[in-house]
């Protein structure tokens, strides 16, 4: 049986719906706007004191670079020891006053030798010439020992100096290697430095471009947040027409039947409607014999000997020798 046409309509409460469209006019006049790049200063340049800290650490490296104390410590590592110009330029004539002294002793000792041998009445002869002899090699033994003693005394003293002075120029050149690594790095910093000011400008430029490429999906995504601020809260409204299979289904689930009377017999003023799945659809008053067997089916539906030829299943006799349909079968 043909059931009637449901139509669903949802209606937005006309309030939210003015401001929903006040909302999205908004987002569009926003969306609209032209894209506008900022053309202020966005990172700070040097100031004249750090410039001139700058200027001041070039003149150091410079100034440091100048020097070789890398060359300079090769040549005191490859060069031999030279202590010529450590040695006491005095020291042969402090060799000679010394040996002078040393040989006015000998002259004296001679002197108190021969004294000696004259007041003891031996003056003359080998025993003065004994010691006198004895008397110079003293003289020349002291004098052998005093200068090679002094000469090397006057040696290891040279040593020592050349070495310090080596040692001492072994630092300095230390240092001014330490002072050349200490202004590179002071170098390298102005580096950094202004390499990363200079990053920073590229930077700014390169966001500026990501920023305008991203600019018309900003819009729409703005546009879509508007859009999805349309207002949830309608109301629904549904309408069904009635058909054919409505009435029949409403009368049978009214009386809570299956087999309803619908015996032609028990029928008047029988008027057709319509046909629901190949069945004819009639309207029609109870007669009197219905009224006597109390038949109070809703006054619509199909007649049974017309059902009996084409869907003999779907009809029953009753006891009372009229015929019932089962609508449930049709």
């Amino acid at each position: 049986m043909a059931k009637g046409a449901t139509k669903t309509s949802n209606q937005v409460d006309p309030k939210l719906m003015a401001m929903y469209s006040d909302l999205y006019s908004r987002a569009k006049g926003v969306a609209g706007m032209p894209f506008m790049p900022f053309t202020g200063a966005r990172f700070a340049g040097f100031n004249p004191d750090q410039l001139q800290g700058f200027e001041a650490a070039r003149g150091f490296f410079d100034a440091s670079m100048s020097y070789d104390p890398r060359a300079n410590l090769a040549n005191l590592y490859d060069s031999p020891l030279d202590i010529s110009s450590f040695q006491n330029t005095f020291e042969q004539e402090v060799i000679d006053n010394a040996l002078a002294d040393l040989d006015r002793s000998r002259a004296l000792q001679l002197q108190q030798d021969q004294d000696s041998a004259i007041g003891s009445g031996a003056f003359g002869g080998s025993r003065s010439a004994l010691l006198e002899a004895e008397t110079n090699r003293n003289f020349f033994d002291r004098a052998g020992n005093l200068a090679s003693n002094m000469r090397y005394q006057g040696y290891n003293d040279a040593i020592s100096r050349a070495m310090n002075d080596r040692l001492y120029r072994t630092d300095l050149a230390n240092q001014q290697l330490a002072d050349q690594y200490r202004n590179l790095g002071l170098l390298s910093n102005i580096g950094l430095q202004q390499q990363g000011l200079q990053q920073q400008g590229l930077d700014f430029g390169y966001n500026e471009f990501l920023r305008q490429l991203n600019y018309p999906r900003e819009n729409i995504g703005l546009l879509g947040t508007a859009l999805g601020g349309i207002p949830m809260q309608s109301s629904q409204t549904t309408q069904q027409k009635t058909g054919m299979g409505d009435i029949l289904g409403s009368a049978a689930q009214l009386y809570g039947l299956s087999l309803m009377s619908s015996d032609e017999r028990l029928k008047e003023d029988i008027t057709f409607l319509g046909k629901v799945n190949g069945h004819n659809i009639y309207t029609w008053k109870w007669n009197e014999i219905a009224k006597s067997l109390g038949v109070n089916n809703p006054p619509i539906g199909v007649i049974a000997q017309e059902v009996k030829e084409t869907n003999p299943d779907a009809v029953t006799m009753g006891d009372d020798g009229y015929y019932l349909v089962n609508y449930g079968a049709l």
